[in-house]
């Protein structure tokens, strides 16, 4: 659970940097899922 917590936490620091050439570079990696997985988040 620990783990997911963590990840969590990356996956929002990601999210907030979303706009920036960062998560434009993680999107091509399995981060994509993580920035992807925020948008419908906060989509829904």
């Amino acid at each position: 659970m620990q783990n997911t917590k963590m990840k969590h936490s990356v996956c929002f620091i990601n999210f907030v940097n979303y706009i920036t050439i960062d998560c434009l570079l993680a999107r091509l990696g399995r981060d994509f899922y993580c920035c992807t997985d925020y948008v419908v988040f906060l989509w829904h």
